[in-house]
């Protein structure tokens, strides 16, 4: 098998329908600038075209993905563990050849089971098992009737509380105003947990013009009391990029209406029927009150792997 190097705009010819958009041309060029060495579009061939790998150049690191929660290869088809396993072992021969050790996270079994074991086994075996394993979590809405009835018994006594705090759910449409009044709740939200905001106002809004995005706003007497910025990422897949309260919202419980309520919005109107949540640990240490809060809400854990293989 060979790596060939292509330009985004082959890239994006050679995989028009990428397996999420965080493997987009577009989403890499937006993000681009933030490599100092640039981007590399790695394909791999042999008789055919086997697959691709977007890296991220960045100082002692190749990286995929570099600004987005999760890369890994993309396929033209499902292809066999040696096939994946020459691919990475390829990719890992590119970056040592430039100094650079490479760093790939996966993305959740739910989006590929086959390709996630297969690439897990290969990436462990290259690393020597340098990895770190995050749990995240989804919501599977396929078969469910009523998404409240995924809450635990203490959830839905919360949901009750929010109800008769006149806690009320909007779907917002995607504009400047509505973003920023969005991102105020998440900012303030994420202040107060001491958590980092990554993604500045203006980064969210070039976001929004290369990848499909939904807001959601819970108001309680009227003023903003929890949001949602959620990403559709894949065919049947959204993800729930932020979400959070105000501090002086919390006894509305508004963080108990908003997933249910976000859940039956996009079974009522949409094909989506996984919500990746994302993860609760944090270098792999687990944050025990949100786990619990998510799996209050419905929510189910699988790994998310991050594996590094040395220079």
């Amino acid at each position: 098998m060979d790596l060939i190097q292509v330009s985004p705009k082959e890239m994006a010819a050679l995989f028009p329908r990428p397996s999420h958009i965080y493997n987009s041309v577009d989403f890499t060029e937006l993000n681009a600038p933030k490599c100092k060495e640039g981007v590399a579009y790695l394909t791999f061939r042999d008789t055919r075209l086997r697959g691709g790998l977007i890296l991220g150049l960045d100082g002692a690191e190749a990286r995929s993905p570099f600004s987005a929660p999760f890369g890994g290869l993309l396929l033209t088809r499902r292809q066999s563990a040696g096939a994946v396993e020459d691919m990475y072992t390829l990719a890992a021969a590119f970056a040592r050849e430039r100094g650079m050790a490479m760093r790939v996270t996966l993305p959740p079994p739910f989006f590929d089971g086959d390709l996630y074991a297969k690439s897990a086994n290969v990436l462990q075996h290259l690393s020597g098992g340098d990895s770190t394993v995050e749990i995240n979590y989804h919501v599977d809405l396929r078969g469910v009737g009523d998404p409240e009835e995924l809450y635990s018994r203490s959830a839905r006594e919360k949901l009750r509380q929010a109800r008769a705090q006149g806690c009320r759910f909007e779907r917002l449409d995607v504009t400047p105003e509505n973003l920023a009044r969005v991102y105020d709740v998440i900012h303030r939200n994420r202040m107060h947990r001491g958590f980092p905001h990554r993604m500045t106002l203006a980064q969210i809004e070039a976001t929004s013009a290369v990848v499909p995005m939904d807001l959601f706003m819970v108001t309680a007497d009227g003023a903003s009391a929890a949001a949602a910025q959620v990403h559709r990422i894949a065919p049947g897949i959204a993800q729930v990029v932020y979400w959070g309260d105000l501090p002086e919202a919390q006894h509305a419980r508004p963080m108990n209406l908003l997933p249910l309520e976000i859940y039956r919005y996009y079974l009522e109107h949409t094909s989506v029927r996984i919500l990746d949540i994302g993860h609760s640990t944090d270098g792999g240490i687990i944050n025990r009150g949100l786990c619990d809060y998510k799996e209050s809400v419905g929510c189910r854990a699988t790994p998310k792997t991050t594996f590094r293989i040395k220079c």
